[in-house]
């Protein structure tokens, strides 16, 4: 992110980060009221972001939901890609759109191809 590397990149973080998180919570916090409040607050947490990073949505509900997030939150830069343009999806969300669609013309042009020319 510094040096203007791709932000995935960094993913290999995530879980390091979370062990370090859950480690200070667990020996820090006695009180199981404050413990049990902070885990619910994380489920919740998790579960509103989720689908940012998996696509549980139609692309339609995606896209909105990738609006509000980023009217709220002031934080759109999972939609900008590596040219710096602003997209309506999520690059990874948008490369999953069209599989079955290129599969099909695929195996259409194979089908065109003779027989004695396949490899």
């Amino acid at each position: 992110m510094i040096l203007k590397g791709k932000s995935i990149y960094t993913s290999g973080l995530f879980p390091f980060l979370a062990v370090l998180g859950a480690l200070f919570v667990e020996r820090t916090v006695v009180n199981r009221y404050v413990y049990s409040i902070i885990v619910l607050l994380l489920v919740i947490m998790s579960l509103s972001i989720i689908p940012l990073s998996l696509p549980v949505f139609s692309p339609e509900k995606t896209i909105n939901y990738f609006d509000k997030f980023a009217k709220t939150s002031g934080f759109d830069l999972l939609r900008k890609d590596e040219d710096g343009n602003y997209r309506k999806l999520q690059q990874i969300n948008a490369d999953m759109l069209g599989l079955n669609e290129i599969a099909q013309i695929t195996n259409t042009a194979w089908q065109k191809v003779e027989n004695n020319q396949h490899a």
